[in-house]
């Protein structure tokens, strides 16, 4: 098992309620009609193309296409892609209120959602040193037993904490670094 070092992009703003809101719709209606993985699986190859075709995010960041030439370019996408009927349904409807350019956004939230839905939580977490596969395997295991749900670690290597970690889960934050616990060490003895 190896660490994950992604990171997550900060949303705030119009962009954040805008994706929340698709994301919930679309996952709302994938549930209903028992799409969740096909809509998931789908999500992430929309989410692939944003990232490898810089033609793709200045299209869809831009407001002059008029609505034709948008239809146009998402009906050639999803067949590229083979979308499922309700996403490229979905993406039209997006497409259509020029909101293309929130996509990194919109699958962030997704994805958070349907993790939120399936029971899986995310953890960021933040050591000085890589962990080992068994380091790892072991951390993730303690919270998944702690949260009661399955926990995706999203790890990364900061040296400046000098030892121990950061887990950061929602809006709950463990600080159990020797950096901090250093910083308390002072603030007491003086």
């Amino acid at each position: 098992m190896s660490n994950n070092n992604s990171e997550q992009m900060v949303m705030s703003g119009t962009n954040a309620i805008l994706s929340e809101r698709y994301a919930g719709v679309l996952l709302e209606l994938a549930d209903e009609k028992g799409l969740i993985d096909d809509v998931s699986n789908d999500v992430e190859k929309l989410f692939a193309v944003w990232n490898e075709s810089g033609d793709f995010r200045e299209i869809a960041s831009d407001p002059r296409l008029d609505a034709n030439n948008i239809k146009r370019i998402v009906e050639n996408l999803s067949k590229a892609l083979e979308l499922n009927d309700l996403t490229k349904r979905f993406l039209l409807a997006a497409a259509h209120n020029h909101r293309l350019n929130i996509i990194p956004a919109f699958v962030q939230k997704f994805r958070e959602e349907l993790s939120t839905k399936r029971g899986e939580f995310s953890a960021k977490v933040c050591v000085a040193s890589a962990l080992s596969d068994s380091q790892y395997k072991k951390l993730a295991d303690k919270l998944s037993s702690v949260l009661n749900g399955k926990v995706n670690l999203f790890v990364k290597e900061d040296p400046e904490i000098l030892g121990g970690m950061t887990v950061q889960v929602g809006s709950q934050l463990f600080d159990a670094s020797v950096k901090t616990q250093l910083a308390h060490m002072e603030r007491s003895l003086m």
